[in-house]
């Protein structure tokens, strides 16, 4: 995943978001999260304000790089592959191929809003 940017004002408010300041987007790189998500998709999202439950969200896994995936909080009976908050939590990813075995949260950068193709980048 390419590094976080935040979203200059003028495009979050032109987007209808009324929390203009706290939009990032990031560009996926990688095919862990396909059919869901894909390579060279754009993703807009904002920080999480509460625990995740099964949202899709990118964060940094032992002060790696940026990850996409669902994070919810692991149930009785479920694998618990991280750590966040002092929680247990699940981490799931769309591709069986690149699943995470064992390791902790240190940061979630935010939840996703909006994935897609920019205009432009999808050849017709």
């Amino acid at each position: 995943m390419s590094d976080v940017a935040s979203i200059p004002t003028e495009i979050a408010e032109a987007l209808g978001a009324s929390f203009s300041g706290r939009l990032f987007m990031a560009t996926v790189e990688g095919d862990c999260m396909e059919p869901e998500i894909h390579d060279g998709e754009t993703l807009v999202m904002e920080p999480m304000d509460g625990e995740p439950d099964n949202d899709l969200c990118v964060f940094r896994l032992n002060g790696s790089g940026f990850m996409l995936a669902r994070l919810t909080a692991a149930n009785a009976g479920t694998q618990v592959n991280a750590l966040w908050g002092g929680k247990q939590m699940q981490i799931r990813r769309s591709n069986g191929a690149c699943q995470i075995a064992d390791a902790r949260v240190v940061e979630i950068v935010g939840h996703v809003l909006w994935h897609g193709f920019a205009a432009g980048d999808v050849d017709s």
